[in-house]
C-alpha cells in the first residue's frame, strides 16, 4: 500500500475518532423520529388530543421486533398524534442513549407506560426545531427534583403531570415500564403540573 493510502487511513480514522468524541450519544433505532426531525413530522398533528392512560393503553398493538427496530422504518400513520395525558411519573432517570426516560402511570400507580425526552444538545433535536421544547421539560423536572439531576439513576417520585408527546412504537424488549401494547409518547415536547 502506497504512503499516500496510508494517510489517507489515518486521517480517515483521526476524523471520525474527533467526531464521536465531541458528540454525545443520541439513540439509534428510528432515532429521527424520536426525535421528530424525520421528514414525515410535518404530517403530525400537533393539537394535542386529551386522553386518559387507559384509553391510551386501549390503542391498537403493532406487534414489532428487534430486526424491526434496527431499520430506518418510517413515521406510521397513528405515530403521526399528539397527545396530552394526566398522569403520575413513578420514576424517571437519564439513560445512555441521553434520553430523560419517564415511567409514567395512572392515578392507582400500576399501569405504566413509558415517556421519553430526547437530550436538546443531540443534531436531530436541533434539526427537529424542538430542542427549546425538550429543554424546557426536562428543566422542569430537575427543578423539580434537583437531587435527581445529581444522581443520575432511577429515583422514585409520584407526582402528577399532564404530559404532551407524539405516539411512538416500540418493540417490547424488556424496558423497565413499557406498556403492554408497546406504545409511548416519545418525543415528549411538554410537561405541566
Amino acid at each position: 500500500m502506497g504512503l499516500f493510502y496510508k494517510i489517507l487511513i489515518i486521517i480517515f480514522f483521526i476524523f471520525n475518532f474527533t467526531i464521536e468524541c465531541d458528540s454525545i450519544y443520541c439513540g439509534s433505532e428510528r432515532s429521527d423520529v424520536k426525535h421528530f426531525s424525520d421528514k414525515e413530522a410535518v404530517l403530525v398533528n400537533i393539537k394535542p388530543t386529551e386522553i386518559s392512560v387507559d384509553s391510551f393503553l386501549l390503542l391498537d398493538r403493532i406487534h414489532l421486533t428487534p430486526a424491526f427496530s434496527h431499520k430506518h422504518i418510517a413515521r406510521m400513520e397513528d405515530e403521526k398524534q399528539v397527545y396530552t395525558i394526566e398522569c403520575y411519573v413513578k420514576f424517571f432517570m437519564l439513560e445512555q442513549d441521553n434520553y430523560y426516560h419517564l415511567i409514567c402511570c395512572d392515578s392507582n400507580y400500576k399501569i405504566k407506560f413509558i415517556a421519553e425526552i430526547p437530550s436538546p444538545e443531540c443534531s436531530e433535536s436541533i434539526q427537529s426545531g424542538y430542542a427549546a421544547q425538550y429543554k424546557a421539560a426536562r428543566n422542569l423536572l430537575d427543578s423539580l427534583y434537583p437531587e435527581y439531576y445529581m444522581q443520575k439513576h432511577y429515583t422514585k417520585y409520584k407526582f402528577p403531570l399532564k404530559i404532551t408527546g407524539v405516539l411512538f412504537h416500540d418493540f417490547v424488549h424488556g424496558q423497565t415500564g413499557h406498556a403492554p401494547n408497546g406504545i409511548e409518547l416519545h418525543p415528549v415536547f411538554f410537561i405541566n403540573y
